[in-house]
């Protein structure tokens, strides 16, 4: 048996690569069983993305618990419920005589209580896979030395001895403007790794694991993004005018200021284009005629972004050069998963991509990316259909079917 848990993450993004994770762990262990711990409206979009690719794994089972609530506990609260919450998983997995456990994600607050429940309560029983997302690049800004993780051991054994989590007072002062990437990076050292394996999205990522944390580089492993890919048409560039969009929180001002230089600058037409905001991000008046900002500034659902993809031609990327230097991008994949080619600022994650698949149109800066948004209006469906090709072949290279093997348990 594997027991998989999710204990923090609600959103659609992450749907979608549980869904696919939990597919690949299934495929690469088909002799066992698979029981996923998640809230239920969790499970359910899990089950239905599965479902409607015809995936559903005939090992996987799934069991409902309720995540604690950060927003509303203080810190050490929220660190005492994934005490009690965790406790149940690994209690359970006792019982059932499992020792592998996979966490589909992690921050300080819940990798603090997993590993001090590991370390005091359950050495050596478990063989742990954990997830590692965003929260990851919280590594790069903390400047403390691993002495720090000492210190707060100590501190723990004590907690350990009285237990009184509600009192909890953290050995770092409070108004450190980076007490959370002090205690992330805490967390990943303390009380060691053994029989703790974790897992970046991107080979090129553990490039900046090695950086960042020389002490445990051979604790991190990695996979492509896992995702379940749809065959989904690309969209016809024939009708002379281009759509171009952005998902998810997207950068509703680098969105302006590209449309007013090809405008201003360049002289393009505004009625030869269209760019779509598919996603969040602050609500701008008075914004260009030909930006359209699907909802406003809310999230939009998984529903609704395939509903508003369809006829987008590019995709577009405002990263900064060193975003998602430890992880990958979920837009990015997005992307990919709905076969839109993009054009994008030089960024380490989409470039580790692009030097293997040209997917698009790659930009020094805004002004080579305006010039590729004309470009795109007038390169025609041949050179469209080459990007579409390039990705196509991208979606079976990294397919979680090709690639579950880096999920199996040693």
């Amino acid at each position: 048996m594997i027991i998989a848990v999710e204990p923090q993450c609600r959103g659609m993004a992450h749907e979608q690569f549980n869904a696919a994770l939990l597919y690949g762990y299934c495929i690469a262990h088909p002799g066992e069983k698979v029981v996923f711990w998640a809230e239920s409206e969790h499970i359910r979009h899990v089950g239905r993305i599965l479902d409607s690719a015809g995936l559903f794994p005939a090992n996987l089972e799934f069991v409902e618990i309720e995540i604690p609530e950060s927003k509303r506990l203080s810190k050490p609260g929220v660190m005492f419920a994934y005490c009690g919450m965790f406790m149940r998983v690994l209690n359970h997995a006792v019982e059932k005589q499992c020792n592998k456990v996979v966490f589909f994600s992690i921050y300080a607050y819940n990798l603090i209580p997993l590993k001090v429940l590991i370390h005091f309560f359950y050495k050596d029983r478990f063989i742990l896979h954990v997830m590692m997302h965003g929260a990851l690049d919280a590594v790069k800004l903390s400047n403390f030395s691993l002495p720090g993780v000492d210190q707060f051991a100590a501190f723990l054994k004590i907690i350990r001895e009285k237990f009184q989590w509600n009192n909890l007072k953290l050995p770092i002062k409070p108004s450190n403007k980076y007490l959370y990437e002090k205690l992330f990076k805490i967390s990943l050292h303390l009380f060691g790794n053994d029989h703790i394996f974790y897992y970046v999205f991107r080979d090129g990522a553990l490039a900046g694991v090695e950086r960042y944390l020389p002490n445990i580089r051979d604790r991190f492993r990695s996979i492509d993004l896992p995702y379940i890919f749809k065959d989904m048409p690309a969209a016809k560039t024939s009708s002379g005018r281009v759509v171009f969009a952005t998902i998810g929180r997207g950068d509703i001002k680098a969105v302006r200021r590209v449309v007013n230089m090809l405008v201003n600058d360049l002289g393009v037409d505004g009625q030869r284009f269209e760019v779509r905001i598919l996603g969040g991000g602050r609500f701008l008046p008075d914004l260009h005629p030909s930006i359209d900002h699907i909802g406003g500034g809310r999230i939009l659902s998984r529903a609704e972004i395939e509903e508003y993809i369809q006829d987008v031609h590019y995709v577009l990327f405002f990263y900064d050069p060193n975003a998602y230097e430890l992880t990958t991008s979920g837009a990015f994949f997005d992307a990919v998963a709905y076969c839109k080619p993009m054009i994008f600022l030089k960024n380490r994650c989409l470039d580790s991509y692009y030097q293997n698949y040209k997917f698009g149109y790659q930009c020094e800066d805004m002004n080579e990316m305006i010039v590729a948004m004309r470009n795109a209006m007038n390169s025609g469906d041949e050179r469209y259909a080459g990007f579409c090709s390039e990705i196509r072949r991208m979606q079976a290279d990294v397919s979680v079917h090709r690639n579950c093997y880096k999920l199996k348990f040693e």
